[in-house]
């Protein structure tokens, strides 16, 4: 498939990445001119009693796009995801359901994700994946209106290296301006 998800590198959308996720497809979708099948700007052509055959191909065009977005946003979610867009009859009820179900700040969300972020530990990840785990936490977090500042990752990220780190971490700490996160 030529305008396919398959040229490009989606990580499928789980729990811990919606923001991400929703920026690369909401990118891909509006470079193959697609978006407007999730905002609802695109609307159905009339179809008359009497169509003309240019009708008729229109229609027929407009759904193929249709289900060509929802097949799209289908593949970019993980397994457990597909039950929750399963049913929408368009792009835009499938959006806003996913958008409602990683958006919506609940309460009980912001609390597992901070206590998430404030008990993680880097253990065996490597410095890389271990910053990219806090960025996620971070990012899940705003993504529900709990922002955390680059002075409160800086020092959770800090507080979850091991005793190996210690100089590094005392170098970061004396600095008059921390590094941005």
């Amino acid at each position: 498939m030529v305008d396919g998800l398959s040229q490009i590198a989606i990580k499928k959308l789980n729990k811990n990445n919606f923001q991400v996720w929703k920026f690369r497809i909401m990118n891909f979708l509006m470079g193959k001119g697609y978006w407007e099948f999730i905002t609802g700007d695109d609307t159905k052509p009339p179809l008359p009693e009497s169509p003309t055959q240019q009708q008729i191909q229109a229609n027929k065009t407009w759904h193929e796009k249709i289900r060509k977005v929802l097949y799209w946003l289908s593949v970019s979610v993980s397994n457990s995801m597909i039950v929750h867009i399963q049913d929408a009859k368009s792009p835009k009820q499938a959006w806003n359901t996913l958008v409602k179900m990683y958006s919506t700040n609940t309460q009980a969300r912001k609390m597992q994700l901070k206590q998430e972020l404030h008990n993680l530990q880097k253990n065996k990840m490597n410095i890389s994946d271990y910053s990219i785990k806090v960025k996620n936490l971070a990012n899940a977090l705003a993504s529900i209106g709990a922002p955390v500042d680059d002075e409160d990752l800086m020092a959770v990220t800090l507080n979850g290296l091991e005793k190996d780190y210690s100089q590094f971490r005392t170098s970061i700490i004396v600095r008059e301006t921390f590094p941005d996160f």
